[in-house]
């Protein structure tokens, strides 16, 4: 049985979380705006940022084995959690991926995501959506998929 702490400290993990996507979106505003490099800076130095507070904070471990591949792969990650993106573009060197439609309207996530080079598809359309990843990956990017 957990105890209230454990939800409490779960409660300001998930606050902070969200809190700090915005923060340091606004503090890698100008890089990102000059290159879709400095929107990859964002994003990994957030999801180190995450890593380390839910390991501070709830005590969950995370660790990433292996040397993360380089050059133009295709990682079939089966994707969970939130906490797998994290894990990802915090290890990836050029990470991309193919995401729902939708969350491009999510403030500050959707714009990054679309700056570091992801691909939005409808999955109401599967026909439409396989057409549209194949013809964006050839930009030969990372791709978690």
């Amino acid at each position: 049985m957990r105890s209230p702490l454990q939800y409490l400290r779960s409660l300001f993990f998930v606050g902070q979380m969200y809190l700090a996507m915005p923060v340091v979106g606004l503090l890698y505003l100008p890089l990102a705006l000059a290159s879709p490099r400095g929107a990859t800076m964002a994003a990994r130095h957030y999801c180190h940022w995450v890593r380390w507070t839910a390991r501070w904070m709830v005590g969950l471990k995370s660790e990433v084995r292996g040397t993360p591949p380089e050059g133009e792969v295709l990682i079939a990650a089966k994707h969970q959690s939130f906490f797998d993106i994290i894990l990802l573009v915090g290890s990836l060197p050029r990470p991309r991926f193919i995401m729902k439609k939708s969350l491009t309207w999510a403030p500050v996530l959707g714009w990054y995501a679309l700056r570091i080079g992801c691909i939005p598809v409808d999955r109401g359309k599967r026909g439409q959506a396989i057409a549209t990843m194949r013809r964006q990956v050839a930009e030969g990017r990372q791709m978690p998929g």
